[in-house]
């Protein structure tokens, strides 16, 4: 809950619009989340369970947030 709490309050934090050289820019992001040690107890395999979870979250909607599902790596592993 915390995790996805977080991602909302980030994502809502990077849509707001910025001020660059006079001109309001609306960005947005995606992002991926994997938790210790469930998903990877190593930070390279952290990694590549959040790129895969960012992966999805890209795949299912812009601008939202996906955890990592060890589906997510079965699917992966059979490409």
């Amino acid at each position: 809950e915390d995790a996805a709490g977080l991602a909302k309050r980030l994502l809502e934090a990077i849509a707001d619009p910025y001020l660059l050289d006079g001109h309001s820019v609306v960005i947005g992001a995606s992002i991926g989340i994997a938790m210790a040690p469930g998903d990877g107890d190593e930070s390279e395999k952290l990694l590549k369970s959040a790129g895969m979870a960012l992966s999805r979250a890209k795949l299912d909607a812009r601008g939202t947030f996906a955890f990592f599902e060890a589906a997510l790596d079965a699917k992966a592993q059979s490409r």
